[in-house]
C-alpha cells in the first residue's frame, strides 16, 4: 500500500518536476546548435577532382560572387569553378587546366592591369613558375614567355611558398617562390604585363641540413615595405629548436638582416600567418608547433617577437595549415586551423584565443588547406578547405548578421 501510495505521489509530482529540466535542456542544446559560427553549405562538399591542395576564392568572371580555384599536385592539374554567390559551384570553361609538371603551389592576381585575375603556379621539380592570363569567363591562357625561371637550381622538392607581392613598389605584382627544404626564397621581378625577370635570390642560412622553411611576408616594421618571415624548423633529427628569422626588405625586390639576432623557438615550429593579434597595428606571428600547440608572438616593433602573455593554445594536431583573419566581424583578428580531420576556429578574446560555437568544424579527411570569402554575399565571412583523399572542397557558410 505505502509502495504504491508513493508510486502515484511521484507519478503526479515527476512532470512538474523533470518536464520544465527536459524543456530547459533541450532549449539550451537547441540554442547551442543554433548558435554555430558556421554551418556546412547546402550546396557542399563539392567535388574537384584527385588530391585537392590549396584552394583560392576569387571572383574571376566579373559577376560579383566569388569563384574557387584548387590545386592538384599529383593530378598534375589546375581546377576553376565558378560560384553562383549562394554556394555552389560548377566548373569553369576550359577546367581543369593540365600541366607537364606538377603544380607545387599557386596564387591569383592582376598582373597585365586588366582587372581580371590571374593564376600563377610554381613547377614542384623546378624553380619556375606558370603563368596564365584570365579571359574573365573563367578560363585561362598561358602567357608567352611562361613558364619564368626564378633560380636555375633544379630540386625535385614540392614547392612549400609562392606569393604575388609588389616587392619594388612599382605598382606591379611580383612572384616570391621557395622550396621549403632550401635555404632561402627567389624573386620574379613583374613588369606589368605578364612578363617578369629574375631579382634577388635570398639565402637564410648557410647550413644544408638545417631543416624546413616556412615563410610569410609582410610589413612587420612598419616602414611601407614588405619584409620577409621564414620560422627554421630545425636540423632534420627534429632534435633542435627552431627560430625565427627577420630581414627587412627596402622597397627594391632586396632584402637585408635585421640588426637583431634571429629569435630562439621552441622545438620543431612548422607553419606560420601574420595578422595584428593585440591591436597595435603591427603584425604580429601565429606559430604552429609539431606537439599540436598554437602560439602567438608579438612584434616589439624593432624587429624581435615575445610570445604574447596567454598561453600556447592546445589544437591535438601535430600539423595544421593557418589563416588569419577576422571571422565574427568584432574588429579582431581569429584563427583557422586546418588540421587534416576537422577546422578549429579560435576567436581573439581579450587576451586569449577560444574556440567558436560549433568548433572543431568537420572537413578532411586530409584538410591541410582553407581560404576566407563572403561566398552567398550574406555579408559574413565563409570559409572553404579541401580534401585530399576525398577529393572535395568542404564550404562552411556564416550565418547572416541579426
Amino acid at each position: 500500500m505505502i509502495a504504491r501510495a508513493l508510486h502515484q505521489s511521484m507519478a503526479r509530482i515527476a512532470p512538474a518536476i523533470f518536464l520544465p529540466a527536459l524543456v530547459s535542456a533541450l532549449a539550451a542544446w537547441n540554442v547551442q546548435a543554433q548558435a554555430s559560427l558556421f554551418v556546412p553549405s547546402p550546396g557542399g562538399p563539392v567535388k574537384v577532382g584527385q588530391g585537392p591542395g590549396q584552394v583560392i576564392l576569387a571572383d574571376l568572371n566579373g559577376d560579383g560572387n566569388l569563384d574557387l580555384v584548387t590545386q592538384h599536385l599529383l593530378a598534375r592539374q589546375v581546377n576553376v569553378l565558378l560560384g553562383d554567390g549562394h554556394g555552389h559551384f560548377a566548373p569553369a570553361p576550359g577546367s581543369p587546366r593540365s600541366f607537364g609538371s606538377m603544380p607545387g603551389a599557386i596564387a591569383v592576381g592582376d598582373l597585365n592591369h586588366d582587372g581580371i585575375p590571374d593564376i600563377v603556379a610554381a613547377r614542384a621539380d623546378q624553380d619556375s613558375v606558370d603563368v596564365f592570363f584570365g579571359e574573365g569567363t573563367g578560363r585561362f591562357n598561358q602567357v608567352p614567355g611562361s613558364p619564368f625561371v626564378a633560380d636555375p637550381a633544379v630540386t625535385a622538392r614540392n614547392k612549400r611558398a609562392l606569393f604575388l607581392v609588389d616587392l619594388n613598389e612599382d605598382g606591379n605584382l611580383d612572384v616570391i617562390t621557395a622550396n621549403g627544404l632550401r635555404s632561402g626564397f627567389s624573386v620574379l621581378l613583374g613588369d606589368g604585363h605578364g612578363g617578369f625577370s629574375p631579382g634577388p635570390a635570398e639565402r637564410i642560412s648557410s647550413e644544408p641540413d638545417s631543416g624546413f622553411h616556412f615563410f610569410a611576408f609582410g610589413d612587420v616594421s612598419g616602414d611601407g615595405h614588405v619584409d620577409a618571415l621564414t620560422v627554421i624548423n630545425g636540423p632534420p633529427s627534429g632534435t633542435g629548436r627552431g627560430l625565427l628569422v627577420v630581414q627587412y626588405g627596402d622597397g627594391t625586390g632586396a632584402f637585408h638582416a635585421s640588426a637583431q639576432l634571429p629569435s630562439p623557438l621552441p622545438v620543431n615550429p612548422r607553419t606560420l600567418a601574420l595578422g595584428d593579434m593585440n591591436g597595435d597595428q603591427r603584425l604580429d606571428v601565429v606559430l604552429s608547433y609539431d606537439d599540436g600547440k598554437l602560439a602567438v608572438l608579438l612584434n616589439q616593433g624593432d624587429g624581435t617577437f615575445t610570445p604574447a602573455p596567454d598561453p600556447p593554445y592546445d589544437l591535438a594536431s601535430h600539423d595544421v595549415g593557418l589563416l588569419v583573419t577576422d571571422l565574427d566581424g568584432d574588429g579582431t583578428r581569429d584563427v583557422i586551423a586546418a588540421c587534416g580531420s576537422n577546422l578549429k576556429v579560435l576567436l581573439r578574446k581579450g587576451q586569449r584565443l577560444v574556440p567558436a560555437p560549433g568548433s572543431p568544424y568537420r572537413a578532411g579527411p586530409g584538410a591541410w588547406f582553407t581560404a576566407v570569402g563572403d561566398i552567398d554575399n550574406n555579408g559574413r565571412v565563409d570559409i572553404v578547405s579541401s580534401s585530399f583523399e576525398a577529393d572535395v572542397v568542404n564550404v562552411l557558410l556564416g550565418p547572416p548578421r541579426p
